[in-house]
Order: structure tokens, then sequence, then C-alpha cells
């Protein structure tokens, strides 16, 4: 048995996402291309979106994607941005 069932994160990024968001899928496909997990969390999902739409609000962001990325230090999600920021976040 894993030792580490059941421990949080799932994945180590998550990302708030919306259908037909041309950025959400370059995101996306650059996440595949590195070869990164990430949870994707869809603000159009009719059980969940409302508690993404409400994350995205409380935090005064607007456009999505919105991406994070899991810091075990402070067992939290840090925000990264957008697609722009997380491509070069990756790249650097």
């Amino acid at each position: 048995m894993n030792s580490d069932f059941g421990t949080y994160p799932i994945e180590p990024f998550e990302m708030i996402t919306k259908d037909g968001c041309s950025f959400c899928d370059k995101a996306k496909a650059l996440f595949k291309e590195k070869g990164i997990r990430y949870a994707e969390c869809n603000i159009d999902d009719p059980d969940l979106g409302t508690l993404w739409r409400g994350k995205l609000k409380a935090s005064g962001l607007k456009t999505v994607p919105q991406i994070y990325e899991y810091n075990k230090d402070t067992q939290r999600y840090d925000h990264i941005g957008g697609y722009t920021e997380l491509e070069k976040y990756l790249n650097d």
C-alpha cells in the first residue's frame, strides 16, 4: 500500500479553466508536453463550477486559466498566474 495514500494534494498543479478558452487549451498542452500532472477545475462544471468561480472572485481574479502549484512547506497552493506566467515558469 502506498504510504502517501490519502495525502493532499492529488496533483502538483491545479488549474482553473473554462470551456472554449484557447489559453486554457494552450496551458493543458504545455502541461502534457512537459509530462506534468495537474487537476483541472472547470468553472463551467455543473457540480463544482460555483466553487471555482467563487475562488476566482475571492482572489480578485477575473480571467482563466489561473494556475497554482502545491507548496509542500506551507501545504497550500501558490498562485503562478495565467498561461503566459506558466510558460515562463516552466521554461526558466
